[in-house]
């Protein structure tokens, strides 16, 4: 699903369209068999990456070396090749190597410059795969050294011996080399089945240590479960404010209260479209109140999201069921197509790769023991995912309360005067991998410091720009 009010310039359209678009192009340019993604373009669509990179690598077999342009700011850039790998799938409309052709191929740069991509290969990509690659092409022991020391930095030693041993009966020295260098991947057991629960278990491993180091040496006054919630109840109509003008409603607290109270009627209102989201606000906040108020007398808190965050999204859009605008099959499950974040450059995961990816999400959190790392990643995995086709911002807030409950903490709202700097720490996460500009817009909310926040990132820009 692209949004309506998505301009073909905006990096969120072409996210969605940039590969069928450029598929075609090639196909046309180079018949279906004349060309191939690069090892590096490719592993980027193979590894989820969900973000599209500005230049494009292309292997021809009958293009001088070209650049062509693209909107949006993209390239792709033509590189002439004698050959052409065994190993070639079509993924979203493209020829790409596979994945053993990629890892018996990508530059070593690479395992430094991205390296939860290569972590997601290597862990979804049978050593097998490899091996036929090394020996069907040019020999080179050096990348051969790569792979091996590639698969036994993730953790499957086995794996590393058992293509050493192939590689070495075929008559090739096999000098093992971790390329991953600074970086350490984070270690499994087994092979992946999917490669999106791979990236975002990656990203959060590393993610996990910064965000713990923004939230150091803070502490938190305890509030008995009676002052909690009259401070929740209190901060509501503020709350449902915010967050409904981060979406782009249009409320007032006074529609808000009213809605509230029950004093309303749908078919009267003058903009029923903010009325009905007013009140699923409201309908919802009373659910995430009892998930709370659970999590506050002592039941697991991540048990508790998992069972209710479902029953959250469905009261959001329960008043437009009651209304005639949306069915009930609507709502149920998660979204069943693409769904582009507008103005982001991220691309969400599929509907085939939601249930594995949110699985993990939960995983992830049950594992972690900091209550505000949870509420930061939960937050920020939430949205990265994006499983359902709308609601997910205000899901993705109320989620990252109930963590901050559980570790003691008030209501927190994040207002919409600040949108534009939490869209900015959202996506430097979700397309950079950076976690620590949301991390530190999370405690600056938690501590009423969002003002000061604003200041130090508006002096550090002008220093970079006058420097």
């Amino acid at each position: 699903m692209v949004r309506s009010d998505t301009k073909p310039e905006e990096p969120s359209f072409w996210n969605a369209t940039i590969w069928p678009f450029l598929g075609r192009y090639l196909s046309n340019r180079f018949g279906n068999d004349g060309y191939t993604l690069s090892a590096e373009s490719s592993k980027d669509i193979l590894s989820v990456r969900g973000t599209v990179q500005r230049q494009i690598l292309i292997n021809t077999l009958s293009a001088s070396n070209t650049i062509v342009e693209l909107p949006g700011g993209y390239s792709a850039v033509l590189v002439q090749t004698n050959t052409l790998p065994k190993g070639i799938e079509t993924v979203r409309g493209l020829r790409v190597m596979s994945p053993g052709a990629v890892l018996a191929r990508i530059a070593p740069s690479s395992f430094n410059d991205d390296p939860v991509s290569l972590e997601v290969m290597l862990k979804t990509t049978p050593w097998e795969d490899v091996f036929r690659e090394f020996v069907s092409g040019p020999s080179d022991e050096t990348k051969m050294g790569r792979a091996v020391g590639a698969y036994r930095a993730v953790g499957f030693s086995t794996q590393a011996d058992q293509l050493a041993e192939a590689l070495r009966k075929v008559g090739n020295i096999v000098r093992e080399k971790n390329p991953f260098g600074h970086h350490e991947p984070q270690r499994v057991l087994k092979l992946e089945r999917s490669p999106y629960a791979a990236r975002l278990d990656s990203m959060c491993a590393r993610m996990r240590d910064e965000v713990a180091k923004i939230f150091a040496n803070r502490t938190v006054v305890p509030i008995t479960t009676e002052q909690y919630l009259k401070q929740l109840d209190e901060t509501y109509p503020r709350d449902s404010y915010n967050s409904l003008s981060i979406e782009g409603y249009q409320v007032t607290e006074g529609l808000i209260r009213r809605v509230a109270q029950g004093q309303w009627n749908p078919s009267s209102e003058p903009d029923a479209r903010n009325a009905l989201a007013a009140r699923g606000y409201f309908e919802a906040f009373q659910k995430v109140r009892l998930s709370i108020l659970d999590i506050r007398n002592g039941q697991d808190s991540v048990d508790v999201l998992a069972r209710d965050f479902k029953s959250w999204h469905v009261a959001l859009f329960q008043p437009a069921v009651d209304a005639g605008i949306i069915t009930h099959a609507d709502l149920a499950g998660y979204r069943n197509g693409l769904v582009v974040i507008n103005t982001s450059r991220h691309c969400p995961p599929p509907k085939e790769a939601l249930m594995d990816t949110m699985d993990r999400m939960f995983d992830i959190l049950r594992k972690e023991k900091s209550p505000e790392v949870r509420a930061v990643l939960g937050h920020f995995a939430f949205v990265y995912i994006h499983p359902f086709i709308a609601g997910n911002g205000r899901v993705a807030r109320f989620l990252m309360n109930a963590m901050l409950a559980s570790g003691g903490y008030p209501w927190k709202t994040i207002e919409v005067k600040d949108r534009q700097l939490y869209f900015a720490a959202l996506e430097d996460a979700s397309v950079n991998g950076d976690i620590r500009a949301f991390a530190k817009f999370v405690r600056a909310t938690i501590d009423g410091t969002i003002d000061r926040l604003k200041l130090d990132r508006s002096a550090k820009e002008t220093q970079r720009l006058t420097h």
